[in-house]
C-alpha cells in the first residue's frame, strides 16, 4: 500500500484507540496530533506524563493547556508539521483534527467517527481505569471542549471539524464495541486499496 490514512471526529470519538491499533495491523506508522501537542505543551510547562490520556478532562490543566495553546501558536506549528508529513510521506495512519480539510494529498484515506456527545462520553468513561469522573460531568467537559475546537479551527483554517462531507466513511460508532468498529474500519480500508 502506498497512500495515508486519516481518521478524525470529535473529542473521544476513539479515534487514538482506533487509529493506533490499525497501524500496528496495517504496519503503517502512527503519528497523533495529540501526541506531538502534548510533547509540545510538556516541553514548555510541567504537564504530568501520566494525564496523557484525555489530558484535557483534568480540571487543573484545562486553562494551562488553552493558555499555551494561545501564546505559543502550538496548533499551527503541529499542524503544519501533520501536513508536510502527509504531502511528502506514505505509510502513515494520522490522528488529527484538521488534516482532513488541509492536505491536497490524493492518495488519502479519510474516515470520520461520528457517535453522538452521550455515546462519546461513554467512551471515555470506560477507557479510563480509574474512574474520576461520571459520564454526565464528561459529558459537559466534552461539550465545552467541542464548542471551543470549533470555534479555534474556524478562526484559525476556516474549516469546520463537525463537518464531514469530505470524508470517504462517516461512522458512528458510539454502540459498536472497539472490535466491531475497528472491523467495520478494515474493511473499509480494504475496499479502498
Amino acid at each position: 500500500m502506498s497512500m495515508n490514512i486519516i481518521i478524525t471526529g470529535l473529542t473521544a470519538c476513539g479515534k487514538s484507540y482506533q487509529s493506533s491499533r490499525l497501524a500496528k495491523i496495517l504496519g503503517f506508522d502512527h503519528i497523533s496530533a495529540s501526541d506531538v501537542l502534548l510533547k509540545n505543551l510538556r516541553s514548555k510547562q510541567n504537564i504530568n506524563e501520566d494525564d496523557q490520556r484525555h489530558f484535557w478532562i483534568r480540571k487543573e490543566n484545562k486553562k494551562q493547556i488553552e493558555n499555551l495553546r494561545n501564546t505559543n501558536n502550538l496548533d499551527e506549528q503541529v499542524d503544519d508539521y501533520l501536513l508536510e508529513l502527509c504531502n511528502s510521506s506514505n505509510n502513515i495512519f494520522f490522528e488529527s483534527r484538521t488534516l482532513p480539510w488541509r492536505s491536497k494529498n490524493h492518495n488519502l484515506i479519510k474516515i470520520y467517527l461520528n457517535p453522538s456527545l452521550k455515546d462519546r462520553a461513554k467512551i471515555a468513561y470506560d477507557s479510563k481505569d480509574i474512574k474520576e469522573y461520571s459520564v454526565e460531568d464528561l459529558i459537559v467537559s466534552i461539550n465545552e471542549k467541542d464548542k471551543k475546537d470549533i470555534e479555534r479551527f474556524k478562526k484559525l483554517y476556516n474549516i469546520d471539524i463537525s463537518d464531514t462531507k469530505c470524508f470517504g466513511l462517516v461512522l458512528d460508532n458510539g454502540k459498536l464495541s472497539p472490535d466491531e468498529t475497528q472491523n467495520k474500519l478494515l474493511e473499509f480500508i480494504n475496499k479502498q486499496v
